[in-house]
């Protein structure tokens, strides 16, 4: 398959593989090529590291789109991913009024925890994508992805951010009590309740409190991020979506192309391309 081919009719590509293999300007050689065929291309990392800054000439670059000219009247945009301020404007996106996402952002342990809770670092680069494929009027996302050991994750996130805010712990963290029996006796609530307020006491933080809080601030905006995170998911699923193997012809290589294109079929995002640096 010629490289015109494999970008034909896609509206995401991501550049997968191992680390060292150029995935990075990869991705920028990439975005470059479509952008120059008349097609309006951003190139998204999530890597902090400025390779991608580098490989386009740029000075800074950071969550905005910032525009990469490349002659002509021509040009592209490139994005770095902030996990945590991502996260907040998924918040009040979804928040219903001001106050319900106030009561999530001012949250102590939302603001310690959102960029490290449980799939919402890698959700949220698989959101800023979802987003700039909804809002952004482009022809063509370009995104360069972690190494291969962190890949999975990344593009497992919706499904695994879906099961957490489905899981009996979400629940039990909202409201305690329901580990006990539904005919749990009064005396069984009296004393749970003294073990929370022991554990507050020794921890000198309310850490119990506080969890629930949160969890219950997150509880009303949960019907719509699950119905947000199940858009992004199916994004990742779609026709138009492509996952291109970055790799070198190296020996070390097979086996880690190998894991890493089974590990993401049985995540139903089979390979569809493959380019080989350093022939």
């Amino acid at each position: 398959m010629t490289l015109e081919g494999m970008l034909a009719g896609r509206r995401i590509v991501f550049c997968v593989g191992s680390g060292g293999v150029g995935k990075t300007t990869t991705a920028a050689a990439l975005a470059v090529e479509t952008a120059r065929r008349g097609r309006k291309t951003a190139v998204l990392t999530v890597d902090p590291a400025p390779r991608l800054k580098d490989a386009l000439g740029l000075d800074a670059l950071d969550a905005r789109p910032r525009r990469v000219p490349l002659g002509a009247g021509i040009h592209l945009d490139a994005v770095l991913l902030d996990v945590r301020r991502t996260f907040d404007e998924v918040v009040r996106g979804l928040a219903a009024t001001p106050e319900q996402a106030s009561a999530v952002l001012e949250n102590r342990l939302y603001q310690n925890l959102s960029g490290t809770l449980a799939g919402t670092a890698e959700y949220t680069a698989v959101e800023t994508v979802f987003r700039l494929a909804d809002e952004g009027g482009y022809d063509l996302l370009v995104v360069d992805t972690p190494p291969a050991r962190h890949v999975v994750d990344f593009l497992d996130a919706p499904r695994r951010l879906l099961a957490l805010l489905d899981s009996r712990a979400f629940a039990i963290l909202k409201d305690p009590s329901v580990i006990l029996p539904a005919a749990g006796s009064r005396l069984a609530h009296l004393v749970l309740s003294a073990v929370l307020r022991g554990l507050e006491r020794f921890t000198g933080l309310q850490l119990v409190r506080e969890v629930g809080d949160f969890v219950r601030a997150i509880e009303a905006l949960t019907d719509a991020l699950r119905a947000r995170v199940s858009a992004a998911d199916a994004l990742l699923r779609a026709e138009g979506t492509a996952l291109v193997l970055v790799t070198a012809p190296e020996p070390r290589l097979v086996d880690e192309n190998a894991r890493l294109a089974h590990a993401l079929a049985g995540l139903g995002l089979p390979i569809g391309g493959i380019i080989v640096n350093r022939m």
